[in-house]
Parts: structure tokens; C-alpha cells; sequence
């Protein structure tokens, strides 16, 4: 729920960057980021995306993005306080189950870790193109090569997040990668 109402938040500011929708992108962050705190991958694959594109950089570079941190910061701020304190009870079943199969060779770990990530693109994106081409019969391929600002918004954000998976695993030692991520 929070992915999909940042994802809509974000891109109605976008396209009609009023106060009320930075104002509202920044309650989804913040929500989000209660959610699940692997939630922050989104947010920031999304900034990364607005970056090459020169129409769409100007929202992230208007003073209003620091309504949606404040915003976000003021919703997160009593569990960060408390995450502070309990860190290793907020995050040491997760870590647990990121390395689960580390065996403390770092090059065996990011291949596990890389492999996991693969698989789960591969699954992921198998059964969407299966729904898609069932949806749109005949017309999916003419569908697949249609571009315009938004589906490459959207590319740049879904790879901007591997890139983000990927760093978490070199970086942070995950050997597993959920499907859902």
C-alpha cells in the first residue's frame, strides 16, 4: 500500500507540483518508511530517476522537497528516536535472515547475494510480461516498444533499484533477496 501511494504521490507532484502534493509525497515517505524500512530503496530510485531527465530534475531541485522531508521526518521521528535505542531488536531478525546462508567468503556471499537477486527479477518479470501479454493479446509487442517520459521514469526507477539491491549486498552482506523487493 505505501509503495503504491508514494509511487502515485510522487508522480501526481510531478505532473502537478502544487504544495499539497509535495506535502502528500512526504506523508507516503513517511508512512512508507514505518511500513518496512527497506521502503527507502523507492524513494530514493525514484530521486536517482528524475536525475537525467532535465524536465522532471526541476521538482527535485524545488524548495517544496523540503516539505517532504520535514513531513517525512516528523512521521518517522518517534520510531527513528526509539529504532535509535533498539537497534539490534528493530533490525537483528532481518540481518539474520539477509545472510542467512553467509558462509564468510565475501565473493561467495555477493554471488549468492547476486544470484538471489537475479532469480528474483527474472520471476518477478516473467509472470508480469505472462499477465500482460494475456491482457493485451495482439497488441503487447506494439505496447512493449511504446516510450514516453513516464515509461522511461519508470525503467530508470526500476533500475536505479537493483543498482540499490545490488550495493546491498556487496555493501551490507545480504546473501538473499525477497521476490516482493
Amino acid at each position: 500500500f505505501s509503495s503504491c501511494m508514494f509511487f502515485y504521490c510522487f508522480v501526481r507532484a510531478l505532473q502537478r507540483p502544487t504544495t499539497l502534493n509535495y506535502a502528500l509525497t512526504g506523508v507516503a515517505v513517511g508512512i512508507g518508511v514505518l511500513s518496512k524500512y527497506n521502503f527507502v530503496l523507492l524513494p530514493v530510485a525514484a530521486l536517482l530517476a528524475l536525475l537525467p531527465d532535465r524536465d522532471l530534475r526541476s521538482r527535485l531541485f524545488d524548495v517544496r522537497v523540503l516539505l517532504v522531508i520535514v513531513i517525512a521526518g516528523v512521521i518517522v521521528a518517534p520510531h527513528a528516536l526509539w529504532f535509535l535505542d533498539h537497534i539490534d531488536q528493530a533490525t537483528g531478525r532481518t540481518v539474520t535472515k539477509l545472510t542467512r546462508d553467509a558462509d564468510g567468503v565475501r565473493l561467495h556471499q555477493i554471488g549468492m547475494g547476486l544470484f538471489s537477486l537475479v532469480e528474483a527479477v527474472v520471476t518477478i518479470s516473467v509472470l508480469t510480461l505472462i499477465a500482460f501479454a494475456v491482457a493485451f493479446g495482439k497488441t503487447f509487442v506494439r505496447c512493449w516498444r511504446a516510450e514516453n517520459q513516464w515509461t522511461r521514469l519508470i525503467e530508470r526507477i526500476f533500475l536505479a533499484a537493483i543498482l540499490l539491491l545490488v550495493m546491498v549486498i556487496v555493501i551490507g552482506g545480504a546473501t538473499y533477496v525477497r521476490h516482493r523487493w
